[in-house]
């Protein structure tokens, strides 16, 4: 469409970044990319890839959640391999594999079939959010990020989920 042509150029929505080799790597949609309270960006290819390392995850995609004091978690929907039960340590395991501010802190098991698509076989986010939004079941919080955060940053993290306040608003010195 025409909203896609700026100065000449196509805008497809992808984020990247060249490197100092002037080689490009590829992030992600704009349009997808969940953006925390703290700033900090989420890619939810990244996300996804480490969850699809899992066998008890046979699919997933990876949503910005909102919380009720308007921010956002990343939350994943997750197609079960055999049955719920091997979901959590999955998390667990590949929350070990990614940054601090990438790690799932809730997840809804989607046991209905697949995730709804779109005829080139995306994963429709939009469609899985609204069944969230009016789901029955509540989400599962995620298990506790591993070793892959420090003490401090755990910390910080349980007392921003606990006081609905930016993990980067608190310090020390906060009360």
């Amino acid at each position: 469409t025409a909203a896609s042509f700026q100065d000449g150029w196509y805008r497809t929505g992808d984020v990247g970044t060249l490197g100092p080799d002037r080689e490009l790597s590829l992030h992600g949609r704009a349009r997808d990319m969940i953006v925390l309270a703290d700033g900090r960006n989420v890619f939810p290819e990244d996300v996804e890839a480490a969850l699809r390392r899992e066998p008890a995850i046979r699919d997933c995609v990876i949503v910005g959640r909102p919380r009720p004091d308007g921010s956002v978690e990343v939350h994943a929907v997750v197609v079960p391999a055999d049955g719920t039960a091997a979901i959590e340590p999955a998390l667990r395991r590949a929350n070990e594999q990614l940054g601090p501010h990438q790690a799932v802190r809730g997840f809804t098991p989607w046991t209905d079939g697949d995730l709804p698509r779109t005829p080139s076989l995306k994963v429709k986010r939009g469609a899985v959010l609204a069944t969230l939004a009016g789901a029955d079941v509540p989400a599962v919080a995620a298990p506790a990020i591993g070793s892959g955060a420090s003490i401090r940053e755990r910390v910080i993290g349980l007392l921003a989920q606990q006081g609905n306040r930016p993990a980067a608003s608190l310090s020390s010195a906060s009360d």
